[in-house]
């Protein structure tokens, strides 16, 4: 039996063809051909893997994650298809739904928030495109324009320019050569130079700080450049140094392959306690999670301390496996990240419970997790 060829591109004219004449035959086959569909394919362990975006697998992923995986993974492609297919999204390859979304629940008037979604959708037809199907007569703006179109309405006519005088923030953004498709209200995704516009690509640009800190001013935004800032700067640059294929890639994507993907995580079962070692070891675990709102950008980690333990003390395998270990003061000291593309800090403490119930001697655990004392 031999492999079947490798489908034609997205965009070439071979790939209809070739769509109809294949077809998918059992539940993995309609995995494999829908996966096709979205520009990813799946490995024989059943990883899914992407260009440019942390792999998965479909059975090791924690199950509260998939469906936001699957999720983030149509997404993505979808905004590469429409961004080869519309000039309007030509400079944006990917779209920030979710601030889309949270920005147009925040349109409390139905009417209002209900024609923002419409053009978000890139449905309207101007008049050029109506006049090529005889559908409407091709006619110039009032001020002489050939094509005006909405952005041009809002941004660019001079028949308007009052309207964008009264609004300071709007008087500001239309002199910041803002894209195509964030003059329609669609945001790119933010790029990963902290030196770059958020709305533009990741090449460094020297009008950029000044134009953040005017935005921010307007906004009513703090917007620091002090040690943050230059910690930011000073980060991305040392990634760039040691992971140079990450160059292209836009903030989340970043973030995403610094956090790494879902590991298999086999953790061997706790040493059995003898009765020599029944003197009682106080640990205390903990567990955190910055951004919780914001899975995109965070980051979870776990810390564990048990005290009065001596260097003497054997490492179980899991500890020396999963964390980094430092005795001091007579007690050991464990830290560790934890990987994947998202996290809860109710993961994040769980997580550090289950680490420290791995310690070779008795012990009563301080926590202030209800979800990890519940089973117990």
């Amino acid at each position: 039996m031999k492999p079947s060829p490798l489908p034609p591109p997205f965009g070439d004219p071979k790939r209809a063809v070739w769509k109809s004449n294949h077809h998918a035959y059992g539940p993995i086959g309609e995995l494999l051909y829908s996966a096709s569909h979205f520009g990813c394919a799946i490995t024989t362990d059943l990883v899914v893997r992407q260009p440019r975006e942390v792999e998965f697998s479909l059975h090791l992923c924690p199950f509260q994650y998939l469906k936001p995986l699957v999720t983030q993974t149509v997404r993505v492609f979808r905004s590469k298809v429409a961004a080869d297919k519309r000039s309007i999204l030509k400079d944006t390859p990917e779209i920030d739904f979710k601030m889309l979304h949270n920005g147009l629940r925040k349109i409390s008037n139905a009417d209002d928030n209900r024609r923002l979604r419409w053009y978000t959708t890139l449905s309207d037809w101007n008049n050029d495109q109506l006049s090529a199907i005889d559908f409407g007569k091709r006619e110039a703006c009032d001020c002489g324009a050939d094509s005006p179109s909405l952005a041009h309405l809002i941004w660019h006519c001079p028949l308007t320019q009052h309207l964008r005088e009264s609004d300071g923030p709007v008087d500001y953004l239309a002199g910041c050569g803002l894209p195509c498709a964030l003059e329609l209200g669609i945001p790119s995704a933010m790029p990963a130079n902290p030196d770059s516009l958020p709305w533009g690509l990741s090449d460094y640009d020297p009008w950029s700080l000044g134009q953040l800190s005017a935005v921010a001013k307007f906004c009513d935004f703090k917007f620091s450049f002090g040690d943050d800032f230059v910690n930011a700067q000073t980060c991305y640059r040392d990634v760039l140094v040691n992971f140079p294929h990450l160059a292209g890639h836009n903030a989340r994507q970043l973030f995403a392959f610094l956090r790494g993907p879902f590991g298999d995580l086999d953790l061997e079962l706790p040493t059995v306690v003898g009765s020599h070692n029944l003197t009682t070891c106080a640990t205390y675990t903990d567990g955190s999670l910055t951004s919780p709102t914001r899975p995109e950008w965070s980051l979870a980690g776990i810390g564990i301390v048990h005290s009065h333990r001596s260097v003497e003390t054997p490492m179980h395998s899991n500890e020396s496996t999963f964390a980094y270990c430092e005795h001091l003061d007579g007690a050991l000291c464990m830290w560790a990240p934890l990987p994947g593309q998202f996290c809860s800090s109710t993961r994040a403490e769980v997580a550090a419970g289950l680490l420290a119930l791995s310690s070779p001697l008795a012990m009563t655990i301080g926590t202030d997790s209800a979800c990890f004392l519940k089973p117990f």
